[in-house]
């Protein structure tokens, strides 16, 4: 198949790429279904760490269930932050790095952090893991790495917070992994992960507004 050169802007770095047609058409379609320019899908991309034409190929290529898993994952963070008014900008299912999706946010601290507001911030780092098992607990292969990183958030965030224990810190993790795990197994949980996952594989991102506009209502919180 011919390829096509293709122009990729991230930041103030500008990279031309050569790229498959049917790849180019599938950014292409992409922008189209998000309302914005390939310039803006090829800056994502370059945020995601993706600077060589295979990976870029790569992600348009290669569908199938480990992306419906990691756009539960990150649909599971929204929602969680959702649920307790936490702060995000959005979520995508772009890789970065070992990752294959993530949440952008600003960061944030508080000069006191109270019991509450410490156990809210853990159940949402521990939500895309547990929106996984709460829709694909029949296939343990699926979490192997479901919260490697997030667990790792999650305890440094503890440490940060003056909890040294180790055990103590693990224990906290589970209680908040177990508690989230069955608040995605109700039935409108399970509706609301279906409502955010199916536009986040179509458009591989969506914004805190976005994700709000296609919740209805009586799904947002609670």
């Amino acid at each position: 198949m011919r390829d096509t050169r293709a122009r990729r802007e991230g930041g103030e770095r500008r990279v031309e790429l050569w790229l498959p047609e049917h790849v180019l058409a599938s950014i292409d379609a992409l922008t189209r279904k998000r309302g914005c320019s390939r310039s803006e899908v090829v800056a994502e991309l370059a945020v995601a760490g993706l600077h060589q034409a295979s990976d870029i190929a790569g992600i348009f290529d290669g569908a199938g269930i480990e992306k419906r898993v990691a756009a539960v994952h990150e649909a599971g963070h929204a929602l969680a932050s959702l649920r307790y008014s936490l702060p995000w900008d959005k979520i995508t299912i772009l890789p970065l790095l070992s990752a294959e999706g993530f949440m952008q946010g600003p960061h944030y601290d508080r000069i006191l952090w109270s019991r509450d507001a410490i156990r809210r911030e853990v159940f949402k780092l521990m939500s895309g893991e547990a929106a996984q098992r709460a829709q694909f607990s029949a296939d343990d292969s699926l979490h192997r790495n479901a919260g490697s990183q997030d667990r790792a958030d999650a305890h440094r965030f503890l440490s940060e917070r003056k909890m040294a224990d180790e055990s103590e810190r693990d224990a906290f993790v589970d209680r908040e992994l177990k508690r989230a795990i069955e608040w995605f197994r109700s039935p409108r949980r399970a509706e609301a992960l279906h409502c955010v996952v199916e536009p986040l594989l179509k458009k591989s991102t969506l914004t805190r507004a976005q994700v709000i506009e296609v919740l209805p209502a009586s799904l947002l919180r609670g």
